[in-house]
């Protein structure tokens, strides 16, 4: 197997790295919870498994500077035992399990060690059962990319995820002709414009910090952000309840919508809705960053973000305006290239300030992830997964952090978000009200059928 020390991070690889804030570390994260306690030892030979296949796992990353980008450096004597942990609950209960695998995804990582981390959790469920919480740097991979390195460790897990990527395609093919926007030359052209504009403005802040700082300030978002210079450490994680692919398949076919149309329709109406019932609904719009694509390293297309409206709206209203943002954004492949060139080709790194960067990210409200998981069950280290949970990072501090993964027939939504006094139990009640929106909308797909 060739080496790979010496090369050179990918474009979008070297600004996670150069974006990774200890406050929201920039990692990729699953949660998978086991009917039975796992052996340590079976794990540990499963992560050997993994650095041999994939070497960036056993690397470190080296030599970033303002005017070249980080390389790689594979450690000759690495031990995986170095970078798994176990931890051990108290009450064992669900609760105590969310809140331990919330602190052990925000422990920050030496940039100077290999960037992942494994956490074997016992004594849930009164010691019955055991979880595993994996995380590692999105400089190592993308959450697809991720997912098919750790997939590969469990039984049939990396076959099947060929097989349900297949499958998201193939739903998403037989959309009606209504969802097909025809993207003219104008529409290309002023979102090449717009983009181009954007790549002035990130030049200018960087020349002109505080002037940047002060445009940056007046476009930022309104909710979810942090009060005065109070700075919050913990985190907090929930999930909603098990959501069934043939239920979500109802209402995308009763609409004429795709798959993760559904789902970012129904998590911007939970958002909606929390931040109405704490009397706190001050942005008219909702921006998300939204990844639609499997990338390699080396491709950074800027085409990730979309702005939602949180107006009231009737169900399909809802339905169909998200459905109208999520095809505006596939379809703006060229108007990404310019930006795509900037990021990829430009010759000095160091360009990307990380007050500017930091700057940007705040604008969005969140992450939203949707990770095609396995069909059948898994097993790993010799024990059945029972469930499977993943979550994305945080675009800045106070973002939210929102994963999707489909995982035998279910789809299970997470929320990672900071614990702020001023958004009391906001990762709890946002997966309440996912679920229970998804009723309501279920139900509406059924009444029209």
């Amino acid at each position: 197997m060739d080496s790979i020390t010496g090369t050179s991070l990918g474009g979008s690889d070297d600004l996670c790295v150069r974006i990774d804030n200890e406050d929201c570390p920039f990692v990729i994260s699953s949660i998978m919870v086991f009917k039975d306690n796992l052996d340590i030892e079976l794990i540990r030979d499963q992560f050997r498994q993994l650095v041999i296949k994939f070497p960036r796992f056993r690397s470190v990353i080296y030599g970033g500077t303002f005017w070249s980008r980080y390389k790689w450096r594979e450690i000759n004597d690495f031990d995986v035992c170095d970078f798994i942990e176990t931890r051990q609950l108290g009450i064992g209960n669900l609760e105590e399990l969310k809140e331990c695998a919330a602190k052990c995804i925000s422990e920050t990582m030496d940039l100077d060690q290999s960037l992942w981390r494994a956490y074997a959790i016992y004594g849930l469920e009164g010691g019955k059962c055991s979880a595993l919480v994996i995380k590692v740097h999105h400089c190592i991979g993308d959450g697809q990319g991720c997912m098919h390195a750790l997939l590969s460790l469990t039984s049939d897990g990396h076959d099947q995820l060929l097989e349900r990527i297949k499958f998201f395609k193939d739903k998403n093919s037989f959309l009606s002709s209504e969802s097909k926007i025809q993207t003219s030359f104008f529409t290309y052209l002023m979102g090449f414009l717009y983009n181009f504009l954007l790549f002035m403005v990130m030049i200018g802040y960087a020349l002109f910090e505080p002037i940047g700082l002060i445009f940056m300030s007046i476009c930022s978002r309104q909710n979810l952000k942090y009060v005065g210079n109070v700075k919050y450490t913990r985190k907090t994680l929930n999930w909603t309840e098990e959501i069934k692919t043939s239920d979500i398949s109802i209402i995308r076919k009763t609409f004429g919508v795709s798959f993760n149309d559904v789902l970012v329709t129904i998590i911007t109406r939970a958002i909606r809705i929390y931040f109405t019932e704490i009397n706190d609904l001050l942005d008219e719009e909702l921006m998300i960053f939204i990844p639609i694509s499997s990338r390699v390293s080396t491709n950074l297309d800027c085409n990730n973000s979309a702005i939602v409206s949180l107006k009231e709206q009737t169900i399909e209203e809802s339905i169909k305006h998200v459905q109208k943002r999520m095809n505006e954004l596939k379809k703006q492949n060229f108007a990404s290239y310019l930006i795509y060139l900037f990021y990829e080709y430009w010759p000095i790194p160091g360009i990307y300030f990380k007050k500017m960067l930091y700057s940007i990210q705040s604008n969005g409200h969140g992450v939203i992830t949707n990770v095609p998981g396995p069909m059948r069950p898994l097993t790993f280290a010799g024990q059945k997964v029972t469930k499977f949970v993943v979550t994305p990072p945080q675009n800045f501090p106070g973002g939210l952090g929102i994963g999707v993964v489909s995982y035998a027939g279910k789809v299970t939504c997470s929320i990672y978000e900071d614990i702020m006094p001023q958004y009391p139990n906001i990762s709890k009640r946002i997966a309440e009200l996912i679920s229970e929106e998804f009723e309501i909308y279920l139900k509406a797909a059924k009444k029209l059928d």
